[in-house]
């Protein structure tokens, strides 16, 4: 179900983002927490010269972190870091600001030192998760993720972050816990539905992942990706009939979507309804002449309509991309003997086999070729090397036979026919007749 798969991992960097609601939202002064970093009062009862300084800087901070000017923020939160080294909430919304500015690694660090002053510190716990979950540490945002959530497990940020690292570190069965939680708090979420089918895939749960793709149509009825990921479950289970529907639903909608409309064509070959085909590819040529599957594809589709007028040039153009293609030689040479144009024929079935020299389905193609142009040294030569090789078949003793016996090469011939009699085993009626007749007047020559 490659198709679902791709689509879904691309999703997971917009998911990410959405991940970051604690990080937006903590860039305040973090409420219900005592400042670690506080300084007693004095003898006197008067705040020391430090904790003035410092609760300045904060009214400060807290005034940027407003206007949301975080360079302004971070220079009063490193001060305030200075004087006070264990002011947790400091540290905290420092890291906040760093990562507001793409600072990560200095986020990540101020999170860190925030949990080391105030292990408790249930904000910068859930944001070093999620930031770690963004830097793709997985293994490492794990622990912060769970601590948070066991806090607060009705969070959403929190359980799609955990279903993202758990999915990664390939823990499937969690993932799904965690997606299904983000689920049922926000059942609307069509990204997170997608992301739990995957997982449902990825654990082989396809009538779970299938029911989850359906609640994804009913919630966007032009969903594309959910449509792709039916039509490929459908595929599995070899219900092509049902692939195709929801491959058509899609470019009803989407009619631009070439990989969708290569797919419909690709199955209406494997169904050999090739006019169909045809009809489909050529419209993805008109959009994307560079499309070499298609165009492979619908060089095939002319070949087996007999039109080898049109399949010929699409092979010689990708022939000319790619001149040591085997396969684009071989069909190729098939088209000219089919045209009866020995000449060419012969010669992309030379350049196949230098290719690959014990092709036997070429080596015959050319032993063919030999035949038809009544060049019965040549055809014969090749037939005694394809009777050697393991796969050939009494039919070819048969035309090295016919070849022997054009050439007055009695003996040889003669010989071939009773090979071919001895492995045919009269399983084909006119061969077998016509070496029989071939072989008795064989016989009265010898003996003249």
């Amino acid at each position: 179900m490659e198709s679902v798969v791709i689509y879904l991992l691309r999703l997971r960097n917009h998911l990410l983002t959405s991940v970051v609601l604690i990080l937006c939202a903590g860039t305040s002064m973090a409420p219900g927490f005592q400042k670690p970093g506080s300084v007693a009062p004095n003898t006197k009862g008067q705040p020391s010269a430090t904790a003035q300084s410092a609760d300045n800087l904060r009214k400060q901070a807290q005034q940027a972190i407003e206007r949301k000017d975080c360079p302004a923020a971070i220079d009063r939160l490193k001060k305030i870091i200075a004087l006070e080294p264990q002011d947790a909430v400091a540290w905290f919304n420092l890291g906040n600001c760093y990562a507001l500015t793409n600072e990560r690694e200095a986020a990540i660090t101020s999170f860190k030192e925030a949990i080391r002053v105030e292990p408790e510190l249930y904000e910068a716990v859930a944001n070093l998760g999620l930031l770690l979950t963004r830097e793709n540490e997985y293994e490492k945002a794990l622990p912060y993720l769970e601590h948070a959530i066991r806090r607060e497990s009705k969070n959403f940020s929190l359980r799609l972050a955990a279903g993202v690292c758990l999915f990664n570190l390939q823990r499937y069965p969690e993932a799904i816990l965690q997606y299904e939680a983000a689920v049922a708090l926000r059942p609307s979420e069509v990204e997170v539905q997608a992301q739990l089918a995957q997982t449902y895939l990825k654990n082989r749960n396809v009538d779970e992942a299938k029911s989850t793709l359906e609640k994804i149509l009913s919630l966007d009825p032009k969903n594309e990706n959910a449509e792709l990921g039916l039509a490929n479950i459908a595929l599995e289970s070899n219900q092509t009939v049902e692939a195709m529907k929801h491959l058509r639903a899609i470019l009803a909608v989407h009619p631009d979507n070439l990989d969708v409309r290569e797919q419909v064509a690709t199955l209406l070959m494997e169904q050999k309804q090739y006019a169909d085909a045809v009809s489909e590819l050529e419209m993805i040529r008109s959009v994307d002449a560079k499309r070499t599957t298609a165009t492979i594809k619908l060089a095939h589709a002319y070949a087996e309509l007999n039109q080898a007028d049109k399949a010929i040039p699409l092979y010689t153009e990708l022939l000319a991309k790619d001149p040591n293609n085997f396969d684009y030689r071989s069909n190729l040479g098939r088209l000219y003997l089919r045209l009866k144009d020995f000449p060419k024929a012969e010669a992309e079935f030379r350049a196949a086999l230098a290719l690959k020299p014990r092709d036997l389905e070429t080596a015959k193609n050319l032993a063919s070729t030999f035949v038809l142009e009544e060049n019965y040294p040549a055809a014969a030569n090749l037939l005694e090397q394809i009777v050697r090789l393991e796969g050939s078949s009494a039919g070819d003793h048969f035309f090295l036979a016919m070849c022997y016996d054009r050439m007055n090469q009695v003996e040889q011939a003669y010989t071939q026919y009773q090979k071919f009699l001895e492995l045919d085993q009269g399983k084909n009626d006119i061969q077998d007749f016509q070496a029989r007749q071939r072989m008795r007047i064989l016989e009265k020559r010898k003996k003249q």
